[in-house]
């Protein structure tokens, strides 16, 4: 079985290559290998609302999953709602506009609607203290 790690960050590459691990230091929007082929991709630790747009890389990870591919992702609770993180920069200067870093997503009916344009279907279950989502490629 083969599996790839994809991270900005060298330092996690380099971890995860220095136990034996495949992993790329890249961005998933990048260029990738395999692209339209894999058979599963994995969001966890809230990777999901990398960049502020969880639709914008659910269908990213629908591009890179072979027609029957699945997506396991880390939730927030049901009670959370779906929602971006805005920041701002401000320093002596001036004051930047506000900016999407990043967003939580619940695990409310509307899990299936970020990914409405790359997922079909999506179940749900808890582990602990997280909530986890199974979604099949459309």
């Amino acid at each position: 079985m083969f599996a790839l790690g994809v991270d900005l960050s060298p330092a996690a590459v380099e971890l995860a290559t220095g136990r034996g691990a495949r992993a790329v230091v890249a961005s998933i929007f990048d260029e990738l290998p395999g692209s339209g082929r894999w058979r599963s991709a994995l969001l966890l630790d809230g990777n999901i609302g990398i960049g502020g747009a969880p639709a914008r890389l659910l269908a990213r990870i629908g591009v890179l999953l072979r027609e029957d591919g699945e997506l396991l992702v880390e939730l927030g609770s049901p009670r959370e709602l779906t929602e971006a993180t805005l920041v701002r920069i401000e320093a002596d200067h001036g004051v930047s506009g506000w900016f999407s870093v990043g967003a939580r997503v619940g695990r409310g009916p509307g899990i299936a609607s970020p990914g409405r344009a790359a997922f079909a279907s999506a179940s749900a279950r808890r582990s602990t203290d997280a909530w986890f989502a199974r979604l099949h490629r459309a």
